[in-house]
């Protein structure tokens, strides 16, 4: 699926489940700007956002691979617990499908 964002078209997704269940990842930063929740990841190849996160396991900078960084929620603009999420890709400065990183 494609949004426009900001101006900007990019692949999303919508993960749906129960609450509580866990997301993984390589935090750098989190912030709290867009849907109330946001987990931001990244590296040097990309930058992943996971929103409406319920809650936050750890703080900035301190996962390592695999490692579960938050609970999926309800927060914000949200019609039950789901996790949305884009991947950027910074080597082609191009959003890509993260439904070719499912497995």
């Amino acid at each position: 699926m494609q949004l426009w964002i900001t101006g900007i078209r990019h692949f999303q997704q919508q993960q749906h489940g129960r609450a509580a269940s866990p997301l993984t990842g390589e935090l750098t930063t989190y912030t709290d700007q867009w849907y109330n929740s946001t987990i931001r990841i990244e590296n040097d190849e990309w930058i992943v956002w996971l929103l409406h996160a319920r809650t936050y396991f750890i703080e900035e900078g301190s996962v390592r691979q695999g490692q579960a960084v938050g609970v999926m929620g309800a927060v914000g603009i949200a019609t039950g617990p789901h996790v949305h999420y884009t991947i950027f890709d910074k080597t082609n400065d191009s959003f890509v499908d993260p439904r070719s990183f499912l497995p």
